[in-house]
């Protein structure tokens, strides 16, 4: 649970020391190794109507294809990429 998060329903951060995807982008195009490795964090918003409607879902589903959502937009925010943009969009 995020304190931090006002508007936003998630977002993916990394660790106290990591490095964030961004960064190890830079990082690996400028041909440095990135310092440790990359772990992060899935922090969520409490208040934001739609993890109160994850709280709510019954369907076992209807929850993980949520939750799906809610993470691939956080790795999204990142800079993350979806594995396959077209099958993600209904396509």
């Amino acid at each position: 649970m995020s304190a931090r998060l006002t508007e936003s329903p998630a977002v993916l951060v990394a660790g106290e020391f990591g490095v964030s995807l961004r960064m190890g982008r830079i990082l690996k195009q400028a041909g440095q190794a990135i310092p440790l490795p990359r772990c992060r964090f899935f922090e969520v918003n409490p208040k934001h109507p739609l993890i109160e409607r994850l709280k709510e879902t019954a369907d076992d589903a209807s929850f993980s294809d949520l939750a799906h959502v809610l993470y691939d937009a956080g790795d999204a925010g990142e800079g993350g990429e979806l594995d396959d943009p077209a099958f993600s969009c209904g396509a």
